[in-house]
């Protein structure tokens, strides 16, 4: 079984998306990529801990890869959550359609790279 939170993706998405969380907290701006970097890379690392969370859970399941199904139903659920509805809600939240495209580059990064077996 390959553990996906060793895989060489998973560990260099979490670090960029630490350092731009730093940054952002430091008041550093960067022009889209503090707009849509930690967005680009929120589903490769969330899809990631869930592959190693199913796969621990159950022996049999080892070698267990996410089904496309799921990964465009949590883009879809991102893209809901924190583009429309969590605006609606909170003034926390803005909705911005470009985070859901970033969402989706994200989710189809994994399930072409990261969802191994």
């Amino acid at each position: 079984m390959k553990n996906p939170l060793v895989n060489v993706w998973f560990l260099a998405f979490l670090k960029v998306y630490f350092i731009l969380f730093v940054l952002k907290k430091l008041g550093v701006y960067l022009g889209p990529v503090s707009d849509y970097g930690a967005d680009l890379l929120a589903l490769p690392v969330v899809l990631s801990i869930a592959l190693w969370a199913i796969r621990i859970s159950r022996p049999e399941r080892r070698s267990y890869r996410l089904p496309i199904w799921m990964v465009v139903f949590t883009v879809a659920l991102y893209g809901f959550l924190f583009e429309w509805w969590f605006p609606q809600v909170t003034d926390r939240f803005t909705g911005d359609w470009l985070d859901v495209v970033a969402y989706a580059i994200g989710g189809a990064f994994f399930a072409w790279k990261m969802n191994e077996a």
